[in-house]
């Protein structure tokens, strides 16, 4: 019987054994054993019992977990994404070596990439070594690059890994594994291991990686159809020359895609995510000084700054400057504006390709589009001056207001309300508004020189 109001006891360690981490960590779980509901599975806890696994056993969570960790290898994140790497996760096979065996030789077939998942290896010319691959890190790659590529040096797992093994079981019996004590019972010594890696055979990334572009093939022909207002008049064949010739841009929350006046490369399609228009301005300062009794020089100090005008979120288009008329140069500047960005790009030959033409109702849109985002952004250029030259009013009617019709330089007395004669103060200089003709101004700028 278990007392009310106390804390549930923490599940035996023989009870840790027999049920594996990932369905200790499920909710519907521990609803039924309440036991395990103050147990927390780590990221790292998951990939040590799934990753020695068969690829064809390890379950969903294992997967997405070896997939995240597949992701954070710089070699794998920048020419797969999540979904790609949790595929790999279901090919990928653990091996692990002794320490000082080698992986492969110089001049063997490079038909494999591993990936470190614990200790390290050795990479030797000539019997020396010239480098380390350690933990989260790739080697071999160059096979999912080339073809029948051949090992440029000996790769040797190095003397030792931190690897955790399991070195007792449980001797209590199966019905009173939730009162009795467990036993340990030392096992043989393991043997020692060199290095952990996933092997991931050249053959098996291509084909998956195909299948993945056959899939992304066929729903963006369907999200370009019905969501794409652009393409909602295009015949299917126009569409597939679209996707065959079509890029995928990736992006990250403050990248800049292209800058206003850049030369104008493709036409972009959002996919997922939004981005930022915005468009360049100018500020002008003026100054001028006497040189004469009647003349004048002027000198304008310029600033620029971007002004956002518009947004383009999912389904929505840009970089049109292409269909329009004596246009050569980009006219805003494109940031993407939230954490990940998907575009699809079209290259601006592939536009006018005798393969694939808008439609003229999608040229209509296009010059609809541009003549909108043209107009908001002469609005906003024109409301920004305006609350400029509002600013700069108000700070010179500031400044008039506080200066005295004097001597170019007043004295005031430092503290009005003591009765201190300014005598015994600091004095307390300030500009005065002082009305001189042009040519005692220049005499007198003269003479500071």
């Amino acid at each position: 019987m278990v007392a009310q109001g106390l804390p549930p006891a923490s599940p035996p360690r023989g009870e840790q054994e027999i049920f594996p981490a990932w369905i200790r960590e499920r909710k519907d779980f521990q609803v039924f054993f309440p036991r395990f509901s103050d147990i927390v599975i780590t990221d790292d806890e998951i990939l040590r019992q799934g990753v020695p696994k068969d690829p064809g056993d390890r379950n969903i969570v294992e997967l997405q977990c070896l997939a995240r960790w597949i992701m954070k290898i710089p070699s794998m994140a920048t020419s797969l994404d999540l979904s790609q790497a949790t595929e790999i996760a279901k090919l990928a096979r653990y091996q692990a070596l002794k320490p000082r065996e080698y992986v492969f030789h110089k001049g063997d077939k490079g038909d494999a990439c591993y990936l470190v998942f614990s200790g390290e290896v050795h990479v030797l010319i000539d019997d020396q070594k010239v480098a380390t691959v350690g933990k989260n890190s790739a080697f071999g790659d160059i096979a999912l690059q080339i073809e029948n590529a051949t090992r440029g040096a000996d790769v040797q797992a190095g003397t030792g890994a931190n690897v955790p093994v399991n070195t007792s079981v449980s001797t209590a019996p199966a019905n009173n594994a939730s009162t009795a004590t467990s036993t340990p019972t030392q096992l043989p010594s393991a043997p020692a291991i060199g290095v952990e890696v996933l092997k991931i055979m050249a053959e098996d990334y291509h084909k998956t990686l195909a299948r993945c572009q056959t899939r992304r093939r066929k729903h963006l022909i369907n999200w370009l159809h019905t969501e794409v207002l652009l393409f909602r008049d295009c015949v299917e064949s126009k569409l597939h020359y679209f996707e065959l010739v079509s890029l995928d841009v990736p992006l990250k929350q403050g990248e800049i895609l292209y800058r206003q006046g850049d030369s104008i490369g493709a036409f972009y399609v959002v996919r997922s995510g939004k981005v930022r228009l915005e468009v360049d301005i100018q500020y002008e300062h003026k100054h001028r000084w006497p040189v004469g009794k009647h003349e004048w020089k002027e000198q304008v100090h310029a600033a620029k700054s971007r002004v956002p005008f518009a947004l383009e979120e999912r389904a929505g288009f840009f970089g049109f400057e292409m269909f329009v008329e004596g246009q050569q140069t980009r006219a805003y500047t494109v940031i993407a504006d939230s954490p990940t960005v998907e575009l699809v790009g079209l290259n601006r030959v592939d536009c006018f390709s005798p393969y694939f033409s808008f439609t003229p109702r999608a040229i209509e849109r296009i010059l609809e589009k541009h003549d909108k985002c043209r107009e908001l952004a002469t609005k906003q250029i024109h409301q920004k001056l305006k609350d400029f030259r509002r600013f700069t009013s108000a700070q010179k009617k500031a400044f008039n207001t506080t200066v005295e019709k004097e001597a170019p330089v007043s004295v005031k007395a430092k503290f009005n309300h003591s009765k201190e004669t300014p005598q015994f103060q600091f004095p307390s200089l300030q500009p005065a508004k002082w009305e001189a003709p042009n040519d005692v101004v220049r005499a007198l700028q003269l003479a500071c020189q």
